[in-house]
């Protein structure tokens, strides 16, 4: 389970319930948003494979990072910059930045759950 917390919102996601996220403003109630509904954003619609309230597994998650970095590849190959100028995927600073998460998590969690500047 992930917590993350601000300063006027969080947000929680658990493995448990992985079509869900728990969305938190201060001083409003809680907010179960679920993956495939409309009020998301338009590119995350895009890359759902189950549709609305059908949990997707790891396995779906891993498809659709496969299926950008193809199709980056294939752009690249045909010479296609306007299409990768405006495409996104995980590259090796996403790679990098997550590793960088998980330690700060590490460390965070060695000194009691308590707050550290993100390194």
């Amino acid at each position: 389970r992930y917590r993350f917390v601000g300063s006027k919102a969080s947000v929680e996601w658990s493995d448990s319930h992985p079509d869900q996220l728990i969305y938190e403003v201060q001083g409003e109630p809680n907010r179960t948003l679920h993956h495939g509904m409309p009020y998301l954003e338009e590119e995350s619609l895009a890359y759902d494979r189950m549709g609305a309230l059908h949990t997707e597994g790891l396995g779906d998650s891993w498809a659709n990072i496969y299926l950008w970095i193809a199709k980056a590849i294939d752009a690249k190959r045909r010479g296609d910059e306007a299409f990768l100028k405006g495409h996104h995927y995980p590259g090796i600073e996403a790679g990098t930045e997550g590793v960088r998460w998980l330690e700060n998590c590490v460390r965070s969690a060695d000194a009691g759950s308590a707050w550290v500047e993100f390194k």
